[in-house]
């Protein structure tokens, strides 16, 4: 896969997990790096 592909893939995932799951938006506050340790 792409780099670029999983990026975009990763963003609208993350669009989809916030609208959809109730505690999502919380979880990304508490949460800082969520792929990547330290860098995404």
């Amino acid at each position: 896969m792409d780099v670029r592909a999983g990026c975009e893939r990763t963003h609208l995932e993350d669009v989809l997990l916030t609208k959809e799951l109730g505690g999502y938006r919380d979880y990304c506050k508490q949460t800082k790096f969520r792929l990547v340790p330290r860098l995404w």
